[in-house]
């Protein structure tokens, strides 16, 4: 069966996880295995290269003599039974490997009370300090594919107004 790239990501998470994210050299063979014809479909596209579930890219098998980007319109890859991948029109008609196993993910989340003299209104200054945090959460978990990211919690309002308080004459208001 062949399909565009859009219409094969379609399939795979309908009936697997995703089109099949390659990580490594034996998940390179894996997929090298699972092909039926000489091309097939990737999970991985041009946007600074992620797999179709958004994630980053670093392990990279391309065949450099076609890595052309033709038209500057080639966002999709697929793999050859060369082993190698090529960057191709997503619009092509082309066999595909489908991931079947979803990736272990996990998200912790924390609060940090940070006691500073950097104005952490400034953009510079939060960058900074998330680039330390970084580091540490790197040095505290060697090896692990982590991403460590900033959210502003939202402030409460000091004067929360409540305004559900029914009795027997309907809903009424009032100020706690």
């Amino acid at each position: 069966m062949v399909r565009t790239w859009a219409s094969c990501q379609s399939v795979c998470r309908q009936k697997y996880q995703d089109l099949a994210q390659i990580e490594n050299a034996a998940e390179n063979l894996a997929a090298m295995a699972a092909m039926t014809e000489p091309e097939a479909w990737i999970g991985l596209y041009r946007h600074t290269w992620l797999w179709s579930d958004l994630s980053s890219s670093r392990f990279r098998n391309w065949d450099y003599k076609y890595l052309d980007n033709t038209l500057f319109d080639q966002h999709c890859v697929t793999m050859s039974d060369r082993y190698v991948w090529d960057d191709n029109f997503c619009t092509e008609l082309r066999s595909f490997i489908c991931q079947k196993e979803a990736k272990i993910r996990s998200v912790i989340n924390t609060q940090l009370k940070i006691e500073t003299k950097l104005n952490l209104s400034d953009p510079a200054n939060r960058e900074k300090l998330l680039h330390q945090l970084r580091e540490k959460v790197k040095q505290e978990n060697p090896g692990a594919d982590l991403k460590v990211k900033w959210s502003k919690v939202p402030t409460e309002q000091k004067n929360p107004r409540k305004t559900t308080e029914k009795d027997a004459l309907g809903t009424k208001s009032c100020n706690l």
